[in-house]
C-alpha cells in the first residue's frame, strides 16, 4: 500500500464537535474555512472519472456533485435538476439544461463570432465589420426587437422595433416599423415605413405608406400616403395623400390625392384633390379641387383657387379665371383705382372699367388693335387710335458710333408710295402706304422678317430721318440752282442793255 507522507486528522472541540481534514506534504494545519484542505506543489487532485452513461447512472446525485466525464473531456456538476458541463478544455459556450439554447464563442476554430442559438436553431451572430464596428447578423432577413413585435410574422425583409410593433403581421414584407404598437395591424401590406408610437397602427393591407411621428397615419389604411408630424393623417383612410405638419389632414377620413402642408392644414377637411399650405389652411374645407394658401384657418384665404374651374383668387377679390381661351380673365378690385377693371381674352379683348360692362374697350381682331364702345360687340371697331403724343426713347446718352445720314435723297427716291384695298380678312378698307417687301429691299431695318422668315410690316416712323436728310439735300440743290439762276438772270439783263 502506497504510503502518504503525512496524514493529519484534527478533531477540534468548541461548543459543538467540528472535524477538518488536511492532506498535506508539509504537516500544515487546514485552513479554518475548509472542511478538506489538500496541499501540494507537485501533485494534483483527481475527481471520479466516468462516461456519460455511468454519470447518468448515479442514483439520486447530490446537488453540487462533481465528476469528470471522459467522453466529453469536461467536468460536470449536478445543479439539483440536471448535469451541467462546467469545463470543456475552456469555456466556449453557455447553454440551458437541455442544451438547445446557448451562446457560443468558438463553434469553429478562431472564427471570432458570437453565436446565439435559441430552441436548437441559430438565431443571430455578433461579429465586426472591416472597420471594427459591431455587427448583429440575424439568421433571417427580419429583425424584431420588443415584446411581441412581429409575433405572427411569416414575411421577409421586415424590421420591427418596439413593444407590439407590427404584432399581427403575417405575409407583409419590406416594412420598417419603429415604435410601440406602430404598424400593429399590418397583415400583408408591403413597403411601409412607420416611426412613432402607434404610427400606422390600423393599416392592414395598405402599401408604400410613410408615417413619421406619434400617431402619424395611425388610422390610415390606404396606399401611398405620406404622413409626417404628430397625428398627421391620423384618420386618413384614402390614398395618395401628402400630409405634413402636426395634425395635418388628421380628420380627412376618405379623401384622396390631397397635399396639406402646415400645422393643422386641412384638419377638418373631407374632400379630394386639394392643396392646403399654411397654418390651419383649408381646415374647414369640405369640397374638392381647391387651393388654400394662408397662415390661418380663415374661410377666405390670402390665395384661393379651384383647379376644376381654373380660378385663382387673391385676397378675396383679385380673381383670374379660365386659363384657356375664350374665358380667361382677371378681375381687379376697387382698391386698384376708382373703378374696378377686367382684363381678359374673351374675343381676344381687353376691357378697362366696370368689370367688362360698358366702358371703352380695347381689342385685337383681324390683325388690328382697335377701340370700341362696348366689349359686348356694340359699336364697330374704330380704325384709328388717338393720343396726345407718342414718345420714343432717343437720348444720345444711350448711343455711340453716331454718324450723319448722307444718302437720304437717294433712299427716298427709291421708295414707291401706293394706294390699295386691304383683303377682307384684314378689314377690306381702302388705304395707302408702302409695300413692306419693297421697303425691306431698301431699308431692311424698318421692315424686318418675322421668325418664320416673312415680312409683315413697316416701321413708318423710322423713315423720318431719311426724309429730313432728303429735304436738306434737296434744299441745298435748290439753293445752288437759285444762285445759278440769279447769275444767269443778271447776265441776261446785262446782254439786253447792250443790245439797246
Amino acid at each position: 500500500m502506497r504510503k502518504l507522507s503525512y496524514i493529519t486528522i484534527l478533531v477540534l472541540m468548541t461548543n459543538y464537535l467540528m472535524a477538518q481534514v488536511s492532506i498535506t506534504s508539509d504537516n500544515s494545519l487546514p485552513d479554518a474555512s475548509a472542511m478538506l484542505d489538500v496541499k501540494s506543489t507537485a501533485k494534483g487532485m483527481l475527481v471520479p472519472r466516468m462516461t456519460t452513461v455511468q454519470r447518468d447512472a448515479i442514483a439520486t446525485p447530490a446537488t453540487g456533485l462533481l465528476v469528470f466525464v471522459t467522453d466529453t473531456n469536461s467536468f460536470w456538476y449536478y445543479n439539483g435538476t440536471a448535469w451541467i458541463d462546467l469545463l470543456a478544455g475552456s469555456i466556449t459556450f453557455i447553454q440551458d439544461a437541455d442544451m438547445d439554447t446557448k451562446i457560443q464563442v468558438e463553434e469553429n476554430p478562431d472564427e471570432d463570432i458570437i453565436r446565439l442559438d435559441i430552441g436548437g436553431t441559430e438565431a443571430a451572430q455578433f461579429t465586426k465589420n472591416a472597420n471594427g464596428d459591431l455587427m448583429l447578423i440575424p439568421s433571417s432577413t427580419n429583425v424584431f426587437i420588443g415584446t411581441s413585435s412581429g409575433n405572427a410574422n411569416t414575411g421577409d425583409s421586415n424590421v420591427f422595433i418596439g413593444k407590439e410593433a407590427a404584432r399581427l403581421n403575417t405575409t407583409g414584407r419590406r416594412n420598417t416599423v419603429v415604435g410601440s404598437q406602430a404598424g400593429f395591424s399590418l397583415l400583408d401590406g408591403t413597403n411601409n415605413v412607420y416611426m412613432g408610437t402607434i404610427a400606422g397602427r390600423d393599416n392592414a393591407s395598405g402599401s408604400r405608406n410613410v408615417g413619421l411621428g406619434d400617431g402619424a397615419g395611425a388610422g390610415a389604411t390606404g396606399n401611398s400616403n405620406t404622413c409626417v408630424g404628430t397625428s398627421a393623417g391620423t384618420s386618413a383612410a384614402g390614398s395618395n395623400n401628402v400630409l405634413i405638419g402636426d395634425s395635418a389632414g388628421a380628420n380627412n377620413t376618405a379623401g384622396n390625392t390631397n397635399v396639406m402642408l402646415g400645422i393643422g392644414a386641412g384638419l377638418g377637411s373631407s374632400g379630394s384633390n386639394n392643396v392646403f399650405i399654411g397654418y390651419f389652411a383649408g381646415t374647414s374645407e369640405t369640397g374638392d379641387n381647391t387651393l388654400y394658401i394662408d397662415n390661418s384657418g380663415a374661410a377666405t384665404p390670402l390665395i384661393y383657387g379651384e383647379f376644376d374651374n381654373r380660378v385663382l383668387r387673391v385676397d378675396g377679390s383679385l380673381t383670374a379665371t379660365g386659363i384657356a381661351y375664350p374665358n380667361a380673365g382677371i378681375n381687379f378690385p376697387n382698391s386698384f383705382g376708382p373703378d374696378a377693371a377686367y382684363v381678359g381674352n374673351t374675343g381676344n379683348s381687353i376691357s378697362f372699367g366696370h368689370s367688362g360692362s360698358s366702358e371703352d374697350f380695347l381689342g385685337y381682331a383681324t390683325n388690328n388693335f382697335y377701340f370700341r364702345d362696348s366689349p359686348g360687340g356694340g359699336d364697330a371697331a374704330q380704325p384709328n387710335v388717338y393720343a396726345q403724343g407718342f414718345l420714343n426713347y432717343s437720348s444720345g446718352r444711350w448711343k455711340h458710333n453716331i454718324k450723319d445720314l448722307n444718302n437720304g435723297l437717294a433712299v427716298i427716291k427709291q421708295l414707291r408710295g401706293v394706294s390699295y384695298t386691304w383683303n377682307q380678312d384684314h378689314g377690306g378698307a381702302n388705304d395707302f402706304g408702302f409695300i413692306a417687301e419693297e421697303i425691306h429691299e431698301i431699308l431692311p431695318q424698318i421692315a424686318p422678317k418675322n421668325p418664320n422668315g416673312q415680312i409683315e410690316g413697316v416701321e413708318y416712323g423710322k423713315l423720318t430721318p431719311y426724309l429730313v436728310e432728303a429735304i436738306k439735300e434737296q434744299q441745298t440743290i435748290i439753293e445752288q440752282q437759285s444762285a445759278e439762276i440769279k447769275e444767269l438772270k443778271a447776265l441776261y439783263e446785262a446782254i439786253l442793255k447792250r443790245m439797246e
